[in-house]
This record gives C-alpha cells, sequence and structure tokens, in this order.
C-alpha cells in the first residue's frame, strides 16, 4: 500500500508541476466539518436587539449541523430530523457589527 501511495503522489506532483494539495474530505460522521448540504436552509432575521437563525431540514433523512456566528459564539452541533427545523439567537449590540450566521455547517 506503501509504494502505491508513494507512486501515486509522486505522479500528481509530475501532473501538478510539484505542488500537492489535499482536497478536503468531508466523510459523515468522521468528524470533520464542512458547509451543511443545500437541503439544510438558513433564515435570518431580528426582532430588536436579537438576531435569530432558523435552519429547516428539507433532506432525506436526519442532518446534524451547526451555526458558525460572526460577531457572537458559535452554535452546538444539532441533530435536525427531516421535516423539522431548530432556531438559535443571539443578542446583537445596537451598533455594528452585529451578530449573523456566516455558515451553516455538518457536524
Amino acid at each position: 500500500m506503501r509504494k502505491t501511495a508513494s507512486a501515486v503522489a509522486v505522479a500528481l506532483m509530475a501532473v501538478t508541476g510539484g505542488v500537492l494539495m489535499a482536497a478536503p474530505a468531508q466523510a459523515a460522521g468522521s468528524g470533520i466539518e464542512g458547509t451543511a448540504p443545500s437541503c439544510v436552509t438558513l433564515k435570518q432575521w431580528r426582532t430588536g436587539n436579537t438576531a435569530h437563525a432558523k435552519a429547516v431540514n428539507t433532506c432525506s433523512g436526519t442532518q446534524r449541523v451547526r451555526m458558525i456566528w460572526a460577531w457572537a459564539a458559535d452554535g452546538s452541533c444539532v441533530s435536525v430530523p427531516r421535516g423539522y427545523e431548530f432556531t438559535e439567537t443571539r443578542g446583537a449590540a445596537a451598533v455594528p457589527p452585529r451578530p449573523k450566521v456566516s455558515e451553516l455547517r455538518s457536524c
């Protein structure tokens, strides 16, 4: 196996001009986070000084996602069954920068 992996690495380096880059792995349940699938949608809104974000799962199965907040603490990893949603809120300052979800990640 080592010789095969080494041969592949040498071949890739020859093709790419000596630059070898790894693609990000996004295996389910591996603990590696990546962008949530497009069947999990994100909606955001404000009420006064509170920022709200809702993730809606329209996928064919349960999805584990977390909200990555700009200017606030990130959310925990949550299991969202098919057809369900979950909402997180963060207090917002009266002046910018105000919290918002910058990314919805799989976890």
